[in-house]
């Protein structure tokens, strides 16, 4: 994708107004099944869905919270020590933490 005045960084999507202008793009039918599968509502806008999908992945690219990284520390350090969780055993506690 070229862009003229392309710094590197990815745009502010939260920067952007909140009334979009009317552009003529084209796009597959196939992308527009993709993008209608992508609706959280039936009547939500392409415009929306794109901005959600843009904003997804620049979150994507933040840095880690500090408390984050010390949760996968200690999830390493258990590892290193032979500890383990069977999938079975997560699925379970999280079904009882949510019956609570």
């Amino acid at each position: 994708m070229h862009r003229s005045s392309d710094t590197g960084k990815k745009p502010d999507v939260k920067a952007v107004a909140d009334e979009p202008t009317p552009v003529m793009i084209r796009i597959s039918t196939r992308t527009q099944g993709l993008l209608d599968s992508l609706k959280e509502q039936p009547d939500e806008s392409y415009d929306a869905v794109i901005l959600r999908l843009c904003d997804r992945d620049s979150d994507d690219d933040a840095p880690l919270s500090d408390e984050t990284l010390k949760k996968i520390e200690e999830s390493l350090a258990e590892l290193q020590k032979g500890i383990s969780h069977t999938h079975e055993k997560i699925v379970k506690e999280l079904v009882a933490g949510k019956k609570k």
